[in-house]
């Protein structure tokens, strides 16, 4: 009875509201192909660029306008020592961003290396040891990654996930 009525109302909206019938062409050359269209590696560099200004925070540099690095007392000295990792939970500095945004990126870039790294062989005539390297590169990268975003978050928040 419920998909019923769904089927119903779906039919009455698709009834109300159609799509128009366009026809959208691009501009080509004299062969009729596509003028421009840009590569699968171009694509893949503007996602990743795009996912590090986002992971990066730089929205939040931008309004809230964060100092680069920040200054601590040293106990001992008296003396005053840059800090790169803010110490508390809802700030961030500039250096801290860039560098978490750096690591996400890099350890997604290291996923993707696992990912695609038995295709490189059939598509670019990749051997089998340049095949296992690729995977061994992307494992370094996402697990040395991993590990590093675990020390900025112990650095961050120091009782972080310690039970006592």
């Amino acid at each position: 009875m419920k998909d019923l009525v769904l089927e119903g109302l779906l039919l009455a909206f698709r009834h109300v509201l159609r799509a128009p019938k366009i026809r959208l062409r691009g501009p080509s050359s004299e062969e009729g192909t596509a003028w421009w269209r840009p590569s699968s590696l171009t694509v893949l560099l503007l996602l990743l660029l795009s996912f590090y200004i986002v992971q990066s925070g730089t929205i939040y540099n931008i309004l809230e306008k964060p100092p680069s690095v920040t200054m601590e007392m040293d106990p001992a000295t008296g003396l005053q020592r840059p800090q790169a990792v803010m110490k508390r939970y809802g700030a961030q500095t500039i250096t801290e961003g860039m560098t978490g945004g750096l690591f996400y990126m890099l350890g997604t870039l290291g996923v993707i290396l696992i990912d695609q790294a038995p295709s490189l062989g059939s598509k670019m005539g990749f051997s089998r040891n340049m095949q296992l390297v690729a995977i061994g590169t992307g494992a370094v990268l996402f697990l040395g990654c991993y590990k590093m975003i675990n020390v900025f978050v112990s650095i961050k928040l120091p009782n972080y996930l310690i039970y006592t």
